[in-house]
């Protein structure tokens, strides 16, 4: 062959591996995402079959039914820093892209504590109330961090037992500061990169740091948090994911409870779109530790704006079809706020959408569920839908709409949803300003003793924080009461200057004597001590004891034979042996109630549910069966401190939960039977028409209005063991109230008690 011939020869064979090698790129392209959209649909989707059923609970044929889904069960956040605080647009944009969040830098040592002994959370625990008012989870970032240049600088220069003395203080204020409100903690960020506390402190203190923080607060799951270790980070050559296993089975082998594990996700100069499935293979090597992943700050900041929306893709939908990753945060999502520079995030700094951004809002779309369709003869529609929330709008053959809720769970078989059509009248009857609220039953309301709507009114504060030596008090609130032996006894929470929580007791003869009554601060009996809140107290006669239930974040219960003696409570007993799975992440506000053959305790958990378990009488207070949801609705409308009650004179019981907005009003519904279906009760259900709120209240003659909030409290009861009774001729709610002109984290919010008692003059 001439030397012509051989270059041509060489050219087509060069042409045509190049072919080759972009054919077998595009071809594992394909083959990576189709694979990992299987993945998706297995792990993420459930088989939904929604039964509407008429008034009278048969098949409803021929219905219109939209399903939209409004939120997705899948942890899809991001971290945020203090501009949520000032910046309107900041706020209503990680609103409508995030449901998770952590914070940037401002639950960090070094912004809580810049000078030794002065704790500082300000910050903190103001985006943590918007991001609790918004119903989004809060990871916690960190509470130590590893290398030394990250120290605050007074700790830098610490040693030996000073330095000891400073950690054992951070892990005491930020861990118990943030109890029940954060859902994880990274521990100590960056062990791989980093040894200030091992050299400082021995390698001990590692696994000393997690035992420590699981100690003091039980609930929260515990994180090592790395990076260089799902992709190749700025200086580095090559990742550290073995690295990684090795040290935390090491921490594991030394007793250290990790719970999950965090993979960073910063991404810099390495080509990952050449090779997409490396991704996978380094979250196959993790999840071998058998815990659970969480990408925990992802960003990527190429100089392409394309580039930068391939890779958010790969990492994207890599991860969230993996069975080992449960969430996903961005670190960086506007061009305003960026540690990375202009390119990174979703926005630029006009908040327009880049390349980026566009990407996620269609991964976003594409990995939620919105259709519609017509039921069958059996009034059965079929569909598969990602897990998550989702609003209903049933169409009535006449044109009259309906609307529900329902949420698709995890589960491999098919999971029912009930639709039950209201009457035409009752359609026609609601407005935009007086939504119908779904629920889980629409029924009849039964006949009750009083009239609705109600009035009140209500007295001046009655009850206010009361210091002692010990005891810097600010806050008393949640209280539970019973008249016995011619005295009230009153349990409560209190707040001190540290937003720690804790019970009081006090008693008295009468309401006249209730600001002098002396205060018995629950944690002087040793039994006692520490985080216990939110009381519920009764006497349960077929044990001749008092009970009373509280919150440690789980249920709890400690028993006496002498009310008012509290130093005689007994150690605290658990209700379940493990949480149960079917509870919420945040189940709070336990209230227990008896009829003739079961205990029921009832919760809430900040979710728009509300939840009952029961256990026989003969077996209380052990046996608790797996919470289900009972009562369902909008987050702010079904919220919190629930308090169920048998109505005096008659077959029913009566519900009453508590709503957030624009005030804190209670709601009201009823049932026939405490394992039965609750309805709501007309007129007392709405912020217009409550139970009790700003709008159906009187302030007593002479009395300076001193609250908006008709909040956590129970009702007078006509008696005081386990079937919490109630007259209903002389109703009245024992509440938390206070200044509305105070703004502050909601565990210094200055809590007093006043008492209603329904306005007689308007029955």
């Amino acid at each position: 062959m001439s030397l012509v011939g051989m270059n041509r020869f060489c050219c087509y064979i060069t042409v045509m591996l190049a072919a080759a090698g972009a054919a077998f790129a595009s071809e594992a392209t394909t083959d990576w995402k189709d694979e990992a959209n299987a993945r998706i649909v297995r792990l993420h989707q459930r088989e939904v079959r929604v039964r509407v059923v008429d008034e009278q609970g048969d098949p409803a044929a021929g219905i219109s039914v939209g399903i939209r889904q409004i939120r997705q069960a899948f942890p899809f956040g991001s971290a945020m820093s203090r501009a949520l605080l000032r910046n309107e647009r900041y706020a209503e944009f990680f609103k409508a892209h995030f449901n998770w969040a952590v914070f940037g830098n401002e639950s960090k040592w070094y912004s809580n504590e810049r000078f030794q002994g002065r704790d500082d959370y300000r910050d903190a625990d103001a985006m943590l109330a918007w991001c609790e008012a918004n119903d989004i989870p809060v990871r916690g970032h960190c509470i130590f961090w590893e290398p030394e240049k990250w120290q605050p600088r007074w700790v830098s220069r610490l040693s030996g037992e000073q330095l000891r003395q400073a950690v054992e203080h951070r892990l005491a204020s930020a861990v118990t500061h943030f109890r029940g409100r954060f859902v994880h903690w990274d521990v100590d960020n960056e062990m791989l990169h980093g040894t200030f506390f091992k050299d400082g402190l021995g390698e001990s203190i590692w696994p000393w740091m997690f035992t420590r923080a699981h100690e003091l607060d039980p609930e929260v799951k515990l994180f090592v948090n790395e990076f260089n270790i799902l992709s190749v980070d700025q200086v580095f050559k090559q990742v550290q994911t073995d690295e990684y296993v090795a040290s935390i089975r090491r921490l594991l082998d030394h007793g250290a409870p990790i719970h999950g594990v965090g993979i960073q996700g910063h991404l810099w100069h390495e080509d990952i779109l050449a090779n997409p499935g490396v991704l996978k293979e380094r979250l196959d090597k993790i999840a071998a530790l058998e815990l659970p992943i969480w990408i925990t700050e992802f960003d990527v900041a190429d100089d392409d704006e394309t580039s930068c929306a391939d890779k958010l893709e790969l990492v994207y939908r890599t991860a969230y079809s993996h069975p080992a990753v449960k969430g996903i945060m961005m670190w960086v999502f506007w061009a305003g706020d960026s540690w990375r520079g202009p390119n990174a995030g979703l926005a630029d700094r006009d908040w327009t959408l880049n390349e980026a951004g566009k990407r996620y809002e269609a991964l976003m779309e594409e990995w939620s569920t919105e259709m519609s369709g017509t039921t069958d003869t059996d009034g059965l529609l079929s569909f598969r839908g990602f897990h998550g929330d989702y609003a209903a709008t049933v169409t009535r053959t006449d044109g009259a709409e309906a609307n529900a809720s329902f949420s698709i769970e995890e589960g491999q078989e098919p999971q029912e949803i009930k639709i039950q059509l209201q009457s035409t009248s009752a359609a026609e009857s609601a407005t935009p300003s007086q939504p119908t609220t779904p629920s889980t039953v629409h029924a009849d309301a039964p006949t009750l003793p009083f009239a609705t709507p109600l009035q009140w009114k209500s007295t001046d504060v009655l009850i206010k924080p009361v210091s002692d030596e010990t005891h810097n008090i600010v806050s008393v609130k949640d209280p539970t009461i019973v008249r016995y032996n011619n005295k009230w006894h009153v349990y409560a929470t209190t707040a001190n200057t540290r937003g720690n929580w804790s019970m009081v007791y006090l008693s008295f003869a009468d309401w006249a004597d209730a600001a002098h009554a002396k205060p018995y601060y629950i944690d002087n009996n040793p039994n006692l001590r520490g985080y216990h809140c939110a009381p519920q107290v009764f006497y349960f006669r077929p044990h001749k004891k008092w009970y009373l239930i509280y919150q440690s974040q789980h249920p709890q219960y400690s028993t006496t034979d002498d009310i008012s003696k509290p130093e005689t409570w007994t150690k605290p007993e658990n209700f379940f042996d493990a949480k149960p799975a079917s509870a919420p992440r945040l189940w709070i506000d336990y209230w227990m109630i008896c009829d003739d053959t079961h205990a029921y305790l009832f919760f809430t958990g900040d979710n728009g549910r509300v939840y009952r378990s029961r256990t026989r009488i003969e077996d209380f207070p052990k046996g608790m069966s797996d919470p289900e949801v009972v009562i369902e609705g909008p987050r702010n409308d079904v919220f919190e401190g629930s308090m169920t009650y048998k109505i005096k004179g008659t077959g029913t019981y009566l519900t009453l939960v508590e709503a957030i907005a624009p005030a804190r009003y209670y709601r009201a519904w009823t049932s026939d039977r405490l394992d039965g279906e609750w309805t709501p009760l007309p007129d007392a259900n709405t912020w217009q028409k409550p139970f009790a709120g700003i709008n159906n209240i009187t302030f007593a003659e002479g009395v300076t209005p001193w609250t908006r909030d008709i909040s956590h409290g129970e009702l007078i009861r006509d008696g005081y063991d386990e079937t919490l009774t109630i007259d209903p001729n002389n109703l009245q709610l024992l509440y938390q109230g206070r200044d509305p002109a105070v703004n502050t984290r909601y565990s210094l919010l200055p809590y007093r008690l006043g008492l209603l008692s329904l306005d007689q003059a308007t029955r």
